[in-house]
């Protein structure tokens, strides 16, 4: 036994020495941990049928600076993963998208690509697709009404419906950014006495006005057939639109960016044109913030009710996301971070008229913040379960 262990040692010892004397103590071979045993698997996704589950990964001995590739693995003992390509990632992504189901589970609609899709599962667990959008525009948001009849998604800000048996496509809203358009206004003082003695000599100018409230009254009655219009200042940015699954109304998020504000810029010297250059950066803290603002827009009268969002006036949002509906569609949850992430506050939404009932308020002079933050939701009984 002492041989075979001194035979042991013998034989060990040269190979000890040889990697003593190429061992690298430089900082890239030190930190070449994820090299040395693979990059943690990122974005891991079941198909919906429970075939595969989808992965992005990097195996061992890969740069340090690849990217993450796609790859697949069956659920099973001894699978080995595969490497996909792109294009079959694109082919899969509707069997990988998560998204609301109707209430007997039996449908679930999904974004994928920037198109709507609709997961059917029949009576023997069976998953089929159905595509319901395929536009160059990006659809999002998809819900799926209470009776599971009529689908909604969001199109270019503006919220629609697609009705699953007749594979009609009707818009709901017409949000537009800028300003109203006007009519001119009457001139006064000397101006005015001027138009009226034109008016009163001149037949030609007499046809033109007449004309002129013809085509505004023409004007007004076809746009009272359409659909009311919305109009969200230039300045402000449309964030989001939650339409609710009954189908009257949403809740539409907007974002003020701060004015005057300056980033804290860094130079960056290596350039490929040998030309150093700025690197723009964040604001500094306590420099001016952004405004975000939630709206409830009634789709019968193209009405938006802005809500507050803070229960007194000396915080201002600035972050707000617009959560789940009920069931029943009668409510949404609205979480709210004050500008200067003290507080947070998460509020129950009714979709009928936009009434607001304040569900938790949370402050912390340091930061609000944690795991699972905005983590919010319906329990299948209609209470608001949160994460604090």
């Amino acid at each position: 036994m002492r041989r075979l262990l001194a035979l042991a040692l013998i034989a060990a010892a040269p190979l000890a020495a040889q990697q003593q004397s190429t061992f690298d103590l430089s900082v890239r071979n030190i930190m070449r941990g994820p090299e040395l045993y693979g990059r943690e698997p990122a974005q891991v996704r079941w198909t919906a049928d429970g075939q595969w589950v989808y992965f992005r990964w990097l195996p061992p001995g890969s740069a340090w600076d690849a990217q993450l590739k796609p790859y697949r693995i069956a659920p099973r003992a001894g699978a080995q993963p595969e490497l996909v390509s792109d294009a079959h990632m694109d082919s899969v992504a509707p069997w990988l998208a998560s998204g609301p189901r109707s209430r007997d589970g039996r449908l679930r609609v999904v974004a994928a690509n920037g198109d709507i899709w609709l997961q059917q599962r029949d009576a023997q667990q069976r998953i089929t697709l159905r595509r319901v959008t395929q536009t160059a525009a990006s659809e999002n948001a998809p819900r799926i009404a209470p009776d599971g009849r009529t689908l909604y998604f969001v199109r270019d800000n503006n919220a629609f419906a697609f009705d699953l048996a007749s594979g009609l496509t009707r818009q709901l809203t017409d949000i537009r950014s800028g300003t109203a358009p006007r009519d001119p206004e009457a001139p006064k003082g000397q101006r005015a006495a001027v138009a009226e003695q034109q008016k009163l000599l001149l037949e030609y100018v007499r046809e033109q006005l007449r004309a002129d409230s013809i085509r505004r009254a023409e004007r007004r009655e076809a746009e009272a057939r359409a659909l009311p219009v919305v109009w969200i200042p230039q300045a402000e940015r449309v964030t989001g639109l939650s339409v609710s699954p009954d189908g009257q109304s949403a809740l539409i998020s907007t974002f003020l960016p701060a004015q005057g504000t300056k980033g804290s810029d860094v130079p960056d010297y290596i350039t490929t044109d040998g030309y150093p250059r700025m690197i723009p950066g964040r604001t500094k803290v306590g420099d001016a913030q952004g405004t975000a603002k939630v709206g409830h827009l009634d789709f019968a009268s193209g009405k938006v009710t802005w809500l507050k969002l803070s229960p007194d006036s000396t915080s201002a949002a600035g972050g707000a996301q617009v959560g789940d509906w009920s069931a029943d569609g009668r409510f949404a949850i609205v979480s709210v971070t004050s500008a200067d992430f003290k507080h947070r506050w998460i509020w129950s939404v009714a979709s009928a008229a936009g009434a607001t009932v304040l569900v938790d308020a949370l402050r912390d002079e340091a930061w609000v913040n944690g795991p699972c933050f905005n983590c919010t939701g319906f329990t299948p009984d209609g209470r608001i379960w949160f994460v604090s």
